[in-house]
């Protein structure tokens, strides 16, 4: 999976509706979803970057496996993820009215 599907995946979690192919657009415009991504702090972005597997050659990661990384348990990783999914929902929508 190359970085751009990574980030559709993401993007689909952040629609209010179901994404449509649109003029060969598919999900979200890549480069606004990497744009949105600035207003997570820079363990929120990491997190999600692991997570997704995003920027990166590698799969993504288990939250198993971020928890280890990062010295903290699970439930907190999964909350840190949901959090930054929220932001950038919000973030999202915002620059897309």
């Amino acid at each position: 999976m190359n970085n751009e599907e990574k980030y559709k995946r993401l993007a689909s979690r952040l629609s209010p509706e179901p994404w449509e192919d649109v003029e060969g657009s598919i999900y979200a415009d890549y480069n606004l979803l990497r744009e949105c991504m600035s207003v997570l702090d820079p363990r929120e972005t990491e997190i999600t970057r692991q997570y997704w597997g995003l920027d990166s050659a590698e799969d993504p990661m288990t939250l198993d496996q971020i928890a280890n990384q990062w010295g903290l348990t699970r439930e907190r990783i999964r909350q840190l993820k949901e959090r930054s999914i929220g932001k950038l929902k919000e973030e999202y929508e915002l620059r897309l009215d």
